[in-house]
């Protein structure tokens, strides 16, 4: 019997994967919800994916910096 991992991936400002967590689902279900829960700042987006086609995907909000208003004249 094949056994399929499950893994939990960041995506970072670039939309570059980085892989935050691999092993049994239960593992990387808890690694997705305290990254969308508790956002560290490094990834804009994290998904889970366990055996096809199951996976999970949330857009983190990035915190911008306000802009500054123009000077009037």
């Amino acid at each position: 019997m094949n056994s399929k991992p499950s893994f939990c991936v960041g995506f970072d400002a670039q939309g570059k994967p980085n892989i935050i967590a691999v092993g049994d689902a239960e593992t990387c279900r808890q690694a997705f919800i305290a990254e969308r829960d508790n956002p560290s700042g490094k990834f804009k987006g994290v998904s889970v994916y366990r055996k096809p086609p199951y996976w999970k995907r949330a857009d983190i909000a990035i915190k911008a910096s306000p802009k500054k208003a123009a000077a009037r004249k």
